[in-house]
């Protein structure tokens, strides 16, 4: 019996996270998935607890493979925002180590991609950087700027950060606080293009923990990009037999055990969505899988609910193309990452309108982000 498939996608994320996704789900008191906002790399050395950030340089495994720059940090992406050319921008963090001793904690600024994607710099960051938070030795960081006073990071230092961005000339202020008391002040005057681009909190340090408590970001040279959230749909992959069997598969970001452990898969039909089939939740690879028998070509989408919000993925259920004279197949391995998020194939194979999309195999390297396997 026959059968075809397709994939519906946003952007190819690296197959190494689908392998963070679907090992070492969390207690419910800790979520590992941060939101739709952030973007974390690696996924596992990140968590949100009590609503605050925390991140554990090195928990998904020690980077052992290949020395890469600037891969020893543990990054946690704004996906959904980056900073324009022109305007203000503030962002609030705190800074306090839970575990471990030394180490470096803040955020990059300036983040900009080495290929077209603006999105490539959330798995290959630039060696050149610009650092604002404290460093090993306690003290306030700015670029270049360092101040002299020491912080006990065992106590929330409150990070507040200032960009101006002005035509030629960028200018940044730091302020440190600790119990709403203002102690350490630095200003840095910047190049032009200094400021612009994607932000991310980063924290390295073996053995050390990190809370950077709420993260915010406001002011007009905020640009908001809501097409690059994350989660908590993934993207749906499905097959269609000859018959009308249906298997539609909706991949999700890591959920608790205290999320809703069902989802809806819904057609359209006449103007107007009907639930077909529920599905519950498969814990260790984080998936809904939907069966539909005497299914026939229908837009679809999966209905996930959460925190009262209704979150969906849509796509279109298409005949088999048995009786047409030409079939037209995508082949897909091999992808190390290097272009991540692939904008160029997506939107190649989006145009070749392929039937069947054919994952040959190499999907998951381990080593893409110079971290060792997890068994």
């Amino acid at each position: 019996m026959r059968y075809f498939s397709r994939v519906s996608f946003a952007g190819c994320l690296p197959f190494i996270a689908l392998l963070l996704l679907i090992t070492n789900l969390t207690a419910a008191d800790t979520r590992r998935w941060t939101g739709a906002e952030h973007f974390a790399n690696p996924l596992h050395d990140w968590s949100q607890e009590d609503g605050g950030l925390i991140a554990t340089p090195g928990n998904f495994g020690s980077r052992v493979f290949k020395k890469i720059p600037n891969y020893e940090w543990a990054r946690l992406f704004k996906s959904t925002a980056v900073i324009g050319d022109e305007g203000r921008f503030t962002s609030q963090f705190q800074v306090r180590r839970i575990d471990g001793v030394g180490g470096d904690a803040g955020l990059w600024l300036g983040l900009k991609s080495l290929t077209p994607s603006p999105r490539n710099c959330w798995i290959h960051p630039p060696e050149a950087l610009l650092f604002v938070g404290i460093n090993a030795e306690g003290q306030l960081v700015a670029g270049d700027a360092v101040a002299d006073e020491r912080f006990d990071l065992t106590e929330a230092v409150n990070i507040t950060v200032h960009g101006k961005l002005d035509g030629e000339a960028h200018a940044l202020i730091v302020e440190a606080s600790r119990r709403g008391r203002q102690l350490v002040r630095l200003r840095v005057d910047m190049a032009a293009d200094a400021l612009s681009g994607a932000l991310s909190l980063v924290a390295r340090g073996k053995g050390t923990r990190w809370d950077f408590g709420q993260w915010s970001l406001e002011g007009d040279a905020v640009r908001a990009q809501p097409e690059h959230a994350v989660g908590p749909i993934m993207w749906t992959q499905y097959t269609l037999q000859d018959n009308g069997s249906l298997k539609l598969q909706a991949q999700m970001v890591p959920l608790e055990t205290s999320d809703p452990q069902v989802a809806d898969l819904q057609f359209e039909t006449q103007g107007q969505w009907r639930t077909v089939a529920k599905a519950t939740l498969d814990p260790l690879s984080s998936t809904f899988l939907f069966r539909v028998e005497q299914a026939v070509a229908l837009p679809y989408r999966v209905v996930y609910r959460l925190n009262g919000e209704a979150h969906t993925w849509a796509g279109a259920i298409r005949p088999n193309p048995k009786d047409a004279d030409t079939f037209r197949l995508g082949v897909f391995n091999c992808d190390h990452g290097e272009l991540f998020p692939q904008d160029t194939m997506v939107r190649n194979v989006t145009t070749q309108d392929p039937d069947m999309l054919y994952f040959a195999g190499d999907q998951i390297y381990e080593v893409m982000d110079n971290i060792s396997p997890v068994r």
